[in-house]
């Protein structure tokens, strides 16, 4: 069992960064369902490059990316299909 000091300092932990140098997803398949809105997506053979800073309540993400086929559609019905 660990039991703290009681002159151990706590680290600050009430603000946070995250800078991402490189975002690399190659072949990847993807599905989303939204329950809310009844909302399907499905992109398959997603390659995905980026980078970007999350530093900034709005922040810049540069992005490039490649998808085999994308699907958008109601659970109910299709909306909207792509196919490469």
């Amino acid at each position: 069992m660990y039991t703290s000091e009681l002159n151990e300092k706590v680290a600050d932990t009430s603000s946070a960064s995250l800078m991402l140098e490189r975002i690399d997803i190659k072949t990847m398949n993807l599905s989303y369902t939204n329950q809310s809105t009844k909302i399907v997506i499905v992109a398959k053979g997603l390659n995905y490059l980026g980078k970007g800073d999350l530093n900034e309540a709005v922040f810049d993400l540069k992005t490039n990316a490649q998808i085999e086929s994308f699907a958008l559609q109601s659970i109910m019905k299709p909306i909207s299909k792509i196919k490469k």
